[in-house]
């Protein structure tokens, strides 16, 4: 089994540092009707992907759909199904504050994590520096949009889909290089995804993410006007 550099687990173990920081100052501010519901289902999922990463239930590629696969999708489809089906959800979904989501992914910017295991060696290019690259990039342009409140409805679409076409890309790209009988395309490093600590980010990270980008994209479709920073989270 491959092991990661100790410059990159402590990338790792500080980005989880801050990941768990960012949803605990949103949980702080956010209102009673759904904090407890949030942090519950963020602790077990979270506890989930540490439990299934600790005893490498994730990391058999001999089967068809790979234990990765599944622990990937299943989070978003059962997430986007419950925020767009369940009333009460979509209801709670519309009282998020947008800029308490933009918030949360500025962590992004530790996506650099990955352009370290791209200058490593420990990671293909292909998937490492493309990924590290957009991550970055997405998380410095939330801090932009949160430092100057940038209101404009256009933008903050046009973010969020850079923000999905990242994963769109490095998601798509693991699953075609990852390991199987049916490989499509061989790049090293790609089952580190799968492993401690890098699995916390491919499981539970993205997916958080990619919810996240689903609830920003849903209000400012809703709104069909520029956003008002009237209500806005003060960092």
């Amino acid at each position: 089994m491959q092991a990661l550099s100790t410059e990159i687990l402590g990338l790792l173990i500080i980005t989880h540092v801050i990941v768990i920081m960012i949803l605990g100052y949103w949980w702080y501010r956010s209102t009673k009707e759904y904090r407890l519901l949030g942090i519950v289902i963020l602790t077990v999922w979270f506890g989930a992907t540490v439990y299934l990463s600790l005893n490498n239930l994730l990391t058999d590629f001999t089967v068809l759909p790979p234990p990765m696969a599944i622990a990937m999708t299943i989070p978003v489809m059962i997430g986007l199904w419950m925020l767009f089906r369940v009333d009460t959800l979509q209801r709670i979904m519309m009282r998020l504050p947008l800029y308490g989501i933009i918030v949360i992914q500025v962590y992004r910017v530790l996506g650099a994590v990955f352009l370290l295991a791209w200058f490593n060696d420990e990671m293909a290019s292909a998937l490492s520096l493309t990924t590290g690259i957009m991550d970055v990039t997405v998380g410095l342009l939330a801090a932009f949009i949160l430092a100057f409140r940038i209101n404009n409805r256009a933008l903050l679409i046009g973010w969020n889909i850079l923000g999905l076409a990242d994963f769109a890309y490095s998601v798509t790209l693991s699953l075609f290089a990852a390991p199987t009988v049916i490989q499509v395309i061989d790049l090293h490093g790609v089952e580190l995804l799968a492993q401690q600590p890098l699995s916390l980010i491919s499981l539970w990270a993205v997916p958080l993410s990619i919810l996240l980008h689903s609830v920003a994209l849903y209000q400012l479709i809703q709104s069909k006007s520029d956003v008002t920073t009237q209500g806005a989270l003060t960092i």
